[in-house]
């Protein structure tokens, strides 16, 4: 049972798919057409290869995608 609560306090909680969508127009309409690069760590990166991965928080917070490998 801890090690499910362990687990689980790592987590990313999703939102509905209106917040990210909502979220990526708003930075869009900041960029004035300009282009926006998010750097993510790869799957066995940093931390990502003693602890797990866990999605960067800013794209997270773009996109709502919590798995490794996110498409392009």
């Amino acid at each position: 049972m801890f090690a499910l609560l362990v687990s689980t306090a790592f987590g990313l909680d999703r939102q509905a798919n209106a917040d990210y969508h909502a979220r990526r127009e708003a930075l869009s309409k900041k960029t004035d057409g300009g282009a926006v690069l998010l750097f993510a760590p790869l799957e066995a990166d940093g931390p990502n290869a003693l602890y797990g991965f866990r999605q960067d928080d800013n794209f997270f917070y773009l996109s709502g995608w919590a798995e490794p490998g996110a498409p392009c």
